[in-house]
C-alpha cells in the first residue's frame, strides 16, 4: 500500500507510474545481470588460452589513470519522461494532453523516488508520496480545505461586544452555524461547522443552545479561550474536471442532486443530499447558486469539495434566516 490519494484518478494514475519503474528496473536488471554473464565467460576464455601470467608493458598515463578510476553508476532515466507519453490524451475523461499536463501542473518525477511535500507545509496531504499525479502536489485547494484531526485553541476577543458567531446544539454538542464576515471570530479562523468544546475552559458538553449563548455572551472582552474541534460533520472530497470543464454533479440550492455516471465525482464517492459547504477552502455557504456555480467554474482542474450531510444542515441552520445568511456569512478565503 503506497499511502492515501486525494482522489481516484490521482491513484490510477501513480499506479501506472510505478508498474512502469517496476518494469524499467527489471529490465535494467536483466541487462546487469547478461552483461555480467557474458564478461564472465570472456575472463574463463582468456584464462583458458593464456595460462601463463603475461609481461606487462607500460601504459600510456591516460589509460593508466582509466584503468584505476571507478567505473561510473548507470544512471535511472525513465522512457517516460511525461504523463502523456504514458497514457493517451484523454484518459478517465480527463485531458492529459502535452498542454494541459504543462499548463495544470502535473507531476510526473523521472527518478523512481517519492515526492515529499515541502517542509513549509506542515500538513501531510494525501498522495504526498506518488511517483506520478494529477492533483498538483501540496495543492493549495486540498490544503486550505483540509479537516485537522484533534483539538486546536482559539483565542478570541469582543468587538462592540460581539465576537461574531453564533452556535447551535446537536446531540449534546454545540457547534457553529455562522462566522459573521470581518468579525473577530472570522479573523481568528473559526469555520462553519466547527464543534466548540470548552469556553474559557468550561466544558460545553449537553449545553444547549441558549446555555452556550449566555457563556459567550458574559465571557470577558478582551480575551476568549475556544477549545474547537474541525469540522467533525464534514468530509472532504477531491474531483478532477473533464475536457469540458466540468466535475460530474449538479446542485440545486447548495445541496448535490444529482451525480453523473462515468466522471470523476461518482469514481470518487460524491453523494446526493449533501451540502456544498466549501470548494478549495472558501466557504460557500449561502451563496447563490450562480455564484457557487462561478467559483466552481474557475477554480483550477483539481476540485476540493467539503460537504455535509443535507439534515445535519438544516439543523445548524434552523434559526438563521436566508437574507441574514447571505448578506453577513463570512465567506473569505483561509490564509495558511
Amino acid at each position: 500500500m503506497s499511502g492515501l490519494y486525494p482522489s481516484l484518478e490521482d491513484m490510477l494514475v501513480d499506479k501506472e507510474a510505478r508498474a512502469q519503474v517496476a518494469h524499467e528496473q527489471a529490465t535494467l536488471q536483466r541487462a546487469h545481470d547478461i552483461v555480467a554473464a557474458s564478461q564472465a565467460v570472456q575472463q574463463q576464455q582468456a584464462a583458458a588460452m593464456y595460462p601463463y601470467p603475461q609481461p606487462g608493458y607500460p601504459q600510456h598515463p591516460q589509460a593508466a589513470h582509466a584503468a584505476h578510476s571507478p567505473s561510473p553508476t548507470p544512471s535511472y532515466t525513465s522512457a517516460y519522461s511525461d504523463l502523456s507519453d504514458m497514457l493517451a490524451d484523454s484518459y478517465l475523461g480527463l485531458d492529459v494532453s502535452d498542454g494541459a499536463l504543462r499548463d495544470n501542473g502535473v507531476i510526473v518525477p523521472v527518478q523512481p523516488m517519492p515526492v515529499a511535500v515541502p517542509a513549509a507545509s506542515a500538513i501531510q496531504l494525501p498522495g504526498s508520496q506518488a511517483l506520478a499525479a494529477i492533483t498538483p502536489q501540496n495543492d493549495i485547494g486540498l490544503r486550505r480545505s483540509h479537516i485537522k484531526q484533534g483539538v486546536s485553541e482559539f483565542i478570541l476577543c469582543k468587538v462592540g461586544g460581539k465576537m461574531g458567531v453564533a452556535v447551535q446544539a446537536i446531540d449534546k454538542g454545540v457547534f457553529v452555524s455562522f462566522v459573521w464576515k470581518d468579525s473577530p471570530a472570522a479573523v481568528a479562523g473559526l469555520r462553519f461547522g466547527d464543534q466548540i468544546l470548552a469556553i474559557n475552559g468550561e466544558a460545553v458538553a449537553g449545553y444547549t443552545n441558549s446555555k452556550a449563548l449566555k457563556v459567550l455572551k458574559e465571557a470577558p472582552a478582551d480575551r476568549i479561550s475556544l477549545a474547537v474541534r474541525d469540522r467533525p460533520w464534514c468530509r472532504t472530497l477531491t474531483v478532477q474536471k473533464n475536457s469540458f470543464n466540468h466535475c460530474g454533479f449538479t446542485f440545486r440550492d447548495g445541496t448535490i442532486d444529482n451525480i453523473v455516471k462515468d466522471t470523476s465525482a461518482a469514481r470518487n464517492g460524491l453523494l446526493i443530499n449533501h451540502r456544498i459547504i466549501e470548494v478549495n477552502g472558501q466557504n460557500v455557504v449561502g451563496m447563490e447558486d450562480k455564484v457557487l456555480l462561478q467559483i466552481i467554474q474557475e477554480a483550477p482542474p483539481t476540485v476540493t469539495l467539503t460537504i455535509m450531510p443535507k439534515y445535519i444542515y438544516k439543523h445548524l441552520m434552523t434559526k438563521i434566516g436566508r437574507s441574514t445568511i447571505r448578506k453577513y456569512m463570512d465567506h473569505s478565503i483561509p490564509e495558511l
